[in-house]
Order: C-alpha cells, then sequence, then structure tokens
C-alpha cells in the first residue's frame, strides 16, 4: 500500500502507514523487517527532497542486517547502497555515489542467477542498480559507458520482467540527448512517458 501511494504521490498518506507499521509488534521483534521499514522510510523521504532524513533511513538500515546472513540479507542490504547511490547522485556528489553503487552491484552480482530469480519480484534491484551506475556516467558526460550500463539495464529490466522500465527508456533519451540525436532522445521519452502514464493508472486502481 504504502509503495502505491509513494508512487502516485500521495505523500501525505503514507507516513501515516509507516508509522503504524513499525509500531507492529512483527517489526519490533524482527530486526530484517525493521531494516525493510527503514528503506521504505528512505524512499518516502527521497520522493520529498529529504535528503538527510533518506541517508539517516538508509544509515540505519545498514545497522540492522549483515549481509553475511544470507541471501535475503545480502539482496537488502544491495539495494539500501543503491538508495544511498541515489542520495548522492541527487545532490551530484558524484565520487560518493560511484563508491556506493560499486558496493551495490558487487553484492548483487555475488548471488547467483538462480537464486537470484527466485526471489520476488520487488525485493529484486540489480537492473536499477546498472541504471544509477549509467546515471553517474550520464551526469559526467561519459556516454560510452553510460551506454554500456542502459544497455545492461535495459536487458536486466526485461530478463526480470519488470513494469518499471520506463527510468531505463528516460536514460537512453538522456544518452541521445546528450550525443546530440535529438529525435531518437525524443522517441524514448515518449515511451517512457507512454509507459508511466499506463502504470499510475494501474497503481490509482490497486489503492
Amino acid at each position: 500500500m504504502i509503495k502505491n501511494l509513494i508512487f502516485v504521490g500521495r505523500y501525505h498518506e503514507c507516513y501515516p502507514l509507516i508509522k503504524k507499521g513499525m509500531n507492529e509488534k512483527a517489526v519490533e521483534n524482527d530486526k530484517f523487517l525493521l531494516a525493510l521499514y527503514k528503506e521504505l522510510t528512505g524512499i518516502y523521504y527521497s520522493r520529498l527532497s529529504m535528503f538527510p532524513q533518506e541517508m539517516k533511513e538508509n544509515t540505519e538500515a545498514l545497522k540492522l542486517v549483515d549481509p553475511n546472513t544470507n541471501t535475503e540479507s545480502k539482496l537488502l542490504i544491495s539495494r539500501i547502497y543503491m538508495w544511498m547511490t541515489d542520495c548522492y547522485t541527487e545532490t551530484h556528489t558524484y565520487d560518493s555515489a560511484q563508491i556506493y553503487i560499486d558496493k551495490s552491484i558487487k553484492l548483487a552480482e555475488e548471488i547467483p542467477d538462480a537464486q537470484y530469480s527466485s526471489f520476488n519480484r520487488m525485493f529484486r534491484r540489480k537492473a536499477y542498480a546498472y541504471f544509477y551506475q549509467a546515471q553517474i556516467y550520464i551526469k559526467q558526460k561519459n556516454t560510452k559507458s553510460a551506454l554500456e550500463f542502459i544497455d545492461k539495464a535495459y536487458k536486466q529490466t526485461i530478463n526480470e520482467q519488470h513494469s518499471y522500465l520506463y527510468p531505463i527508456l528516460e536514460a537512453y533519451g538522456d544518452y541521445y540527448f546528450l550525443i546530440k540525436e535529438f529525435q531518437n532522445a525524443i522517441s524514448y521519452y515518449k515511451k517512457a512517458i507512454n509507459i508511466k502514464n499506463s502504470i499510475y493508472k494501474r497503481q490509482l486502481i490497486s489503492i
């Protein structure tokens, strides 16, 4: 419910549900579950551009889970590093962003494909780790490396059958804009908008 509300921008409805969930005894007695709520709260703050608060939640989540405990923990920590990358990218701190995306991708790629695929799709974010690496390169105008990771992100997204393809298409648009192929850029931006609008409508219906 919270994820859907965040996606459609109904942020004022999110925080009460986050607090309600975190007050459940199951969350109080389970560090991993608490870390999942910390991750979700960080995403909520990210959408509000409250980056210090987002970083605080992510840092606290990291303290709750050891990535060496099991594969699920490794996957979670990989995602946390990815969100921290996003935060540093938004604040134009690209050196720090690179440090954390390297950690995120390393952990995700340590998980065998068959085991990785066994997890629920909502918890698999390797495609988006590649996307954030591409974003760093785009911001640095390193078009060759950007395209390499956009392609990896696209392939991974298709393989995992993610519905959130639009950020990858936007990244292709950004790439073509940088190399001044403006018609290609516009084409990808339009595709991204159409997919995002379709998902937005489905999310509204599910709430």
